[in-house]
């Protein structure tokens, strides 16, 4: 009975409680490298309202449908992240699902994409022969995918190319890189197939499935529509993949 009496009177660990005022110094002290003065809120204790409960991002929020099919994501910012640190918002800001985010803000304002984004403006000073590089490692990145191989097999099929004259440039030619050029046409097909549903009145959706030859299920979605610029008055049908 000591002993339980004893161990009764230890104090449980406290959890660690972060100020109003903290978060909004974070967010002056990080606005110039991450804008953090518009987009990071958060929700205040019930108990202590100068203590905060959780950190949600105003624009991961907003777009929040727009956002699930990102490589990695991660609902805590919209839900209310828990962590409660300037680390956890300096790793969100990083985040392929917020920098997502970000573009979609800065386009529903109007801003030209190579104001806001570091990628695009660098390559909007591309010279001809570095962009033709570029594209070549897109195209193989597609071909990978479309294949169905592996993304370890960009570095081989690159130094093939360049083994045949074909001037592939430096750099970019893991599989990390092939994965980020992926996602890139993935978002970009994503963004072709919305904006022609949002124009139309009328489609359906198919899907099919069956397993490949690793007895995996693989699933086909396809959109049927109507042509939405057809100007001869009649029922023009089209078809597209959506998976």
């Amino acid at each position: 009975m000591e002993a339980a009496d004893s161990d009764a009177c230890i104090p449980q660990a406290k959890k660690r409680e972060v100020t109003v005022n903290t978060v909004e110094r974070w967010k002056v002290d990080n606005d110039k490298a991450m804008n953090s003065s518009m987009w990071l809120t958060y929700d205040k204790m019930t108990t202590n309202h100068e203590c905060v409960d959780s950190l949600k991002c105003l624009w991961c929020i907003k777009y929040k449908d727009r956002l699930i099919g990102c490589r990695n994501y991660n609902a805590a910012f919209v839900v209310g992240s828990k962590n409660l640190g300037v680390s956890a918002v300096k790793e969100h800001s990083l985040s392929e699902m917020h920098k997502r985010a970000m573009m979609l803000f800065n386009k529903s304002q109007g801003r030209q994409i190579t104001e806001y984004s570091p990628i695009a403006k660098a390559l909007s000073f591309l010279d001809e022969s570095t962009a033709c590089q570029l594209k070549k490692k897109f195209d193989i990145a597609y071909f990978i995918c479309k294949e169905r191989m592996p993304l370890e097999n960009m570095k081989p099929l690159c130094e093939l190319q360049e083994r045949a004259g074909v001037d592939m440039g430096t750099g970019y030619k893991n599989n990390q890189a092939c994965a980020t050029f992926v996602e890139y046409i993935a978002q970009e097909q994503r963004e072709l197939v919305k904006s022609v549903l949002e124009k139309c009145r009328f489609y359906s959706v198919q899907c099919d499935g069956s397993t490949d030859s690793a007895n995996v299920e693989e699933e086909l979605f396809l959109v049927m529509y109507c042509d939405p610029h057809a100007q001869d008055g009649r029922v023009h049908l089209q078809q597209t993949s959506c998976s």
